[in-house]
């Protein structure tokens, strides 16, 4: 019986081959043979195969590369590329409440492979901050400028960059408070990355600070995008960053001043060092580190102490600065060649914006 899937013309052929085989076996001849007279034919057979599936072959070639090529065409065309960026951003926004993906994003290979190499610092890198004695104070930034910074990974303090922001006006504490309270979009989201001593839920903390909690040192990032925009109302990208940096994310840093927590105040050591900047001592910071290729940190209120220490093998020729940060101040720095910590100082209480950048 033919397989059902056979079509007539190819259910004829069988038959034929089939009347053919009786008679050869009629004649005598035995099947090895028939098979040596009929080798001509199997020859034809197996060509005729052979071309059969590399027309299929070549045929699905071709539809992956229209498919490859289509999208490298959407992929250039810039209000297309932004689109799926937007897409594809919204998307892993969403997943972020099932599963937790930003430690692997920022990991440099998806697998671990024995014969990578990271691109790590040199002792080229390092030249650049062998005679840096002090952090500069810089305003009227030239984007270029601050480009020959970003590259020789020399970090800088901008003083004039955040005096028009809406947050420098308006941000404290209780318009904070009040912000994350009354605004429908704040006060509905879900925040990433907290950082605190307490181990209340956001809003909660939120709610109860300078109450129910008198001192408090958090941070945290807005991971929705309606919240971003809400966020963003109060500042906007720093005049000076060159258009390759794309800028990505956002964090809040709040820290109680000293007048709430006198302990603290009895720990702070303050000592005068050669620059511009007042140097603290070494306890009491806390680690702020991320991958991206720059990050800056905006000082709204109140100030910080900053501390930036040298990676190997620039530690070894490189010195380490501890310094305030003070309002209307921006530091830009590269976290490749720079560790960052910090810790509240000082009797205001402390709120500070920053956000991460890279480039291609």
């Amino acid at each position: 019986m033919a397989p059902i899937f056979q079509t007539s013309k190819e259910q004829e052929i069988e038959k034929k081959l089939s009347k053919l085989y009786n008679k050869c076996r009629e004649q005598g001849l035995s099947d090895e043979e028939i098979l040596d007279v009929s080798a001509p034919l199997l020859k034809f057979i197996k060509t005729s195969e052979q071309k059969q599936t590399r027309k299929k072959q070549t045929r699905f070639l071709l539809c992956i590369a229209f498919v490859i090529g289509t999208i490298a065409i959407i992929y250039q065309y810039d209000p297309a590329y932004r689109m799926l960026c937007v897409v594809g951003r919204l998307f892993s926004i969403q997943t972020l409440a099932f599963y937790d993906w930003t430690d692997i994003y920022f990991l440099d290979c998806a697998l671990i492979n024995p014969y990578y190499v990271k691109d790590g610092l040199t002792a080229e890198d390092c030249e650049m901050c062998q005679d840096l004695d002090f952090i500069e104070d810089v305003d009227n930034l030239d984007p270029k400028d601050m480009t020959e910074y970003l590259f020789d990974h020399v970090p800088v303090v901008v003083t004039d960059a955040i005096h028009e922001w809406r947050a420098s006006k308006e941000f404290n504490l209780e318009f904070i408070k009040k912000l994350y309270k009354e605004e429908d979009v704040l006060a509905m989201s879900t925040v990433c990355s907290l950082v605190s001593e307490s181990e209340e839920d956001f809003h909660s903390l939120i709610e109860g600070l300078g109450g129910t909690i008198p001192t408090w040192n958090l941070r945290w990032s807005n991971c929705e995008v309606q919240a971003n925009k809400v966020l963003r109302r109060y500042f906007h990208r720093p005049y000076f960053l060159p258009d390759m940096v794309e800028v990505l994310g956002s964090w809040v840093f709040m820290a109680s001043g000293t007048r709430r927590d006198p302990e603290r105040a009895k720990k702070e050591q303050i000592h005068e060092k050669k620059g511009e900047k007042r140097y603290f001592s070494t306890t009491g910071w806390k680690e702020f580190k991320r991958n991206n290729k720059m990050q800056w940190m905006a000082q709204i209120k109140g100030q910080y102490a900053i501390s930036l220490t040298p990676l190997a093998p620039c530690n070894e020729t490189c010195q380490q600065f501890s310094f305030e940060l003070n309002p209307g101040e921006i530091l830009v720095f590269t976290p490749k060649m720079w560790s960052f910590e910090y810790m509240p100082y000082g009797e205001a209480d402390a709120i500070a914006l920053a956000s991460m950048g890279d480039w291609e």
